[in-house]
């Protein structure tokens, strides 16, 4: 028998509406592109790993992809509308506030330009 799938989700926000619940709890942890690749690390032993981007930027998810090319992961863009699942492992990438000018378009990025934050969504208020 295979592995299992699981979905990992990329935003460059949180969308409220996404999220099914009447009433729910949302705890976010800033996190490193280390940390990151350690988690893809772990989930590659257990699972099959789809990457989906629901980030439209694209030299975001080429930092993305070269930081998870150690891992064989390659992520997917979705031009769609995101809407969580309760299996979904959601993290959220951002440019950092010295990084965004307004009005123009950032065409170089290293992963030092970027915060990275793992999001956990719980049904109900905990």
């Amino acid at each position: 028998m295979g592995k299992p799938q699981i979905q990992v989700v990329f935003l460059n926000a949180l969308p409220l509406n996404a999220i099914p619940y009447n009433e729910y709890t949302v705890v976010v942890k800033k996190y490193t592109f280390d940390q990151l690749l350690n988690d893809f690390k772990i989930y590659s032993k257990h699972y099959n790993i789809t990457a989906t981007s629901y980030i439209r930027h694209p030299t975001t998810v080429k930092v993305l992809n070269e930081v998870l090319s150690e891992v064989s992961v390659a992520v997917t863009i979705n031009q769609g509308l995101y809407e969580y699942r309760e299996s979904d492992i959601v993290y959220v990438i951002t440019l950092k506030q010295q990084k965004v000018e307004r009005g123009k378009e950032v065409t170089e990025l290293t992963k030092d330009d970027l915060d990275i934050y793992s999001v956990m969504i719980y049904k109900g208020i905990i």
